[in-house]
């Protein structure tokens, strides 16, 4: 097939890491499943966009889906979307052993902000040329915790690490105007605020404004009313649907949407 390429890793408790043989390793034995991972980590290598997911569920893993949808010409490598602060630990290390090192054909390196891209930059150094596009879904610096000392106090590597990401990519896109604005304005306050005794890096807003852009969710939308089966149009027009925002804690917002009043576009961006 010359689709879309997924590559989700099973859970397991090792992997072997050292001189990276994982997406290298000769699958041609008996094993089916090895042989198809194989065929498929080679078709991998032909495509241009490069999409890396740490937390592959829930609405990451929907925007993973309707990105292969609309960019056939696409390779995704995944972990489980369970236990995200080990994934935001540990998946960089993971990816540089996974990714294959025939990587000339990609051009585009999309991750979202769950992965520490500049470690994964430091043990790949072939990905560095890549045009890296960071897509933040929630940031650290507000959410979850906000809570600075005594039990229950935030991790300040969390948000560290999606500052050193940001700082790292080319392009920053978020998913809202909030979590845009609440990520630059609270860099101060967050470098202030973790328990740096000295050397507090400064400037760090204008260093990434200039890349920061606000990209909203996309949304798989039903066919207008006048394009649907008569029996499907009169369901639709009897049912309403609760459209949550991803990660709507960010903004605590919800939106209430009529499927009769909406959009002509089966793709839609939802503006909040």
């Amino acid at each position: 097939s010359n689709g879309a390429v997924r590559l989700v890793s099973k859970p397991s408790r090792s992997q072997v890491i050292s001189g990276f043989p994982n997406a290298d390793r000769d699958s041609s034995c008996d094993d089916p499943e090895a042989a198809q991972r194989k065929a498929a980590l080679e078709l991998a290598t032909t495509k241009s966009l490069l999409i890396l997911e740490p937390f592959f569920t829930g609405s990451h893993k929907q925007l993973v889906d309707v990105l292969q949808e609309e960019f056939p010409d696409s390779a995704c490598f995944g972990l489980p979307g369970t236990k995200w602060h080990w994934r935001a630990r540990a998946s960089s290390l993971h990816f540089a052993a996974e990714i294959p090192r025939s990587t000339s054909s990609y051009k585009v390196l999309l991750c979202s902000s769950v992965l520490n891209l500049p470690e994964l930059v430091a043990l790949r150094p072939d990905l560095a040329p890549l045009l890296k596009v960071v897509y933040f879904h929630e940031n650290q610096l507000v959410y979850p915790v906000q809570q600075e000392s005594g039990k229950g106090a935030r991790d300040f590597q969390f948000g560290w690490n999606q500052v050193l990401t940001a700082l790292c990519a080319d392009r920053v896109a978020f998913n809202s105007r909030f979590n845009m604005v609440s990520f630059l304005e609270h860099l101060d306050q967050f470098m202030n605020s973790g328990g740096m005794p000295d050397f507090r890096p400064k400037q760090l807003r204008a260093l990434l404004e200039p890349k920061c852009r606000v990209v909203y969710f996309p949304l798989r939308l039903p066919p207008p009313l006048g394009e649907r089966p008569p029996k499907a149009a009169a369901t639709a027009t009897a049912t309403a649907s609760l459209v949550l925002l991803p990660t709507w804690h960010s903004w605590a917002k919800a939106t209430w949407a009529s499927r009769s009043a909406v959009p002509c576009s089966r793709t839609a961006a939802h503006r909040c």
